[in-house]
């Protein structure tokens, strides 16, 4: 989210804007058939088909999910240092 163009996907002729592009991928997949859930995962259990999932409701208690594919997105966090002008290079590469 943080990355201002993605210059070097397939498919994009022009540079992209990160969140635009991360928009573009998500409307794809749920065009096909695909239910995105964000919440936090406590476990998963890839020994038998469909996968089990259980996740962290919004108010806190977990449940399981049952799904035929699972995408891991484990995010990523920056470790900022503090050095003037920091900020202002935030999201260019």
């Amino acid at each position: 989210m943080l990355t201002s163009d993605v210059e070097n996907f397939p498919g994009y002729e022009e540079p992209i804007p990160g969140p635009e592009l991360m928009h573009d991928l998500r409307s794809q997949a749920e065009s096909q058939g695909a239910e995105v859930l964000e919440r936090d995962v406590s476990s998963l259990d890839f020994s038998k088909w469909p996968f089990t999932v259980t996740v962290k409701n919004l108010g806190g208690a977990s449940r399981e999910v049952f799904a035929k594919a699972v995408i891991v997105c484990t995010g990523a966090q920056a470790l900022w240092l503090g050095a003037d002008g920091e900020n202002a290079l935030k999201g260019r590469g």
